[in-house]
């Protein structure tokens, strides 16, 4: 989470809750797609900051495998996001 946080900038987000990544490894160990849910505001630029600070992270993940053949696989997980940026109205 500390590398999380250090890579995804907190001030363009604002979020407060959980988080669920979905998160598809291809058979080479390449994260080939991030899903987050629910969506929220500027998703797509904070999926793009998630992807980079994952590449960074973990550069490559061990696939799933089916006896002894690499499959594509998934991982989910939630991690509770919470920022300093809040909604004034």
């Amino acid at each position: 989470m500390d590398m999380l946080h250090a890579y995804v900038d907190p001030q363009s987000y604002a979020i407060n809750g959980t988080i669920t990544f979905l998160i598809n490894i291809s058979p080479e160990g390449k994260m080939n797609r991030l899903d987050i849910l629910p969506k929220i505001k500027n998703s797509e630029m904070f999926i793009d900051d998630v992807k980079y600070a994952m590449k960074k992270i973990k550069g490559k993940w061990k696939p799933a495998m089916k006896v002894t053949t690499p499959v594509d696989s998934k991982v989910i997980f939630k991690v509770n996001f919470s920022t300093n940026t809040y909604d004034h109205d």
